[in-house]
Formats: structure tokens, sequence, C-alpha cells
């Protein structure tokens, strides 16, 4: 297996937290990252909850949301019935 190094910028405090915490339970910063983009690839999903106003889903999540909720107040949306089991 080949691997690839990524280069991260993140608050002092934020790593010391999160290194300490890892120690704890053996793992490292680069186990904790492999394990959360395995996840996120065999589960197409963040593991962890997020929310439309959190800072962390980025910008361009918030600009699609918003762009939508916009298309559908103007009538521009498909209608879908409800399928029952």
């Amino acid at each position: 297996m080949s691997t690839s190094t990524i280069s991260v910028r993140i608050d002092n405090s934020l790593k010391a937290n999160a290194n300490s915490y890892l120690s704890e339970m053996g793992l490292s910063l680069g186990d904790y990252i492999t394990m959360a983009l395995t996840r996120l690839v065999y589960s197409q999903d963040i593991p962890f909850e997020t929310k439309v106003n959190d800072p962390y889903v980025g910008r361009s999540g918030r600009i699609r949301l918003t762009s939508s909720i916009q298309e559908a107040e103007q009538g521009n949306y498909k209608y879908h019935e409800l399928i029952e089991e």
C-alpha cells in the first residue's frame, strides 16, 4: 500500500488536546485521521453529527443549501409521492 502525506493547519491547543485524548486510547493523530477517512469512504458519511449552521460544515455546503431553499421558495422543486412499505 502506498501512502500520502497530508499537511493541515490547526489551532495548537486543539492539536494538544486531541493528542492527549488519543494517546490515552493508544492512538496517534495520524491513526485517528486514517480511521476517520476510512469510515468516510466505507460509509459514505461523515463519522460525526453535523448541522446546517455549524461553521465546520463548510462554506460551499451552506451556499448550496441556501440556494436550494431559495429555489424551493420560488416553486422550483420536484414533488415526490411518499412510498409506504
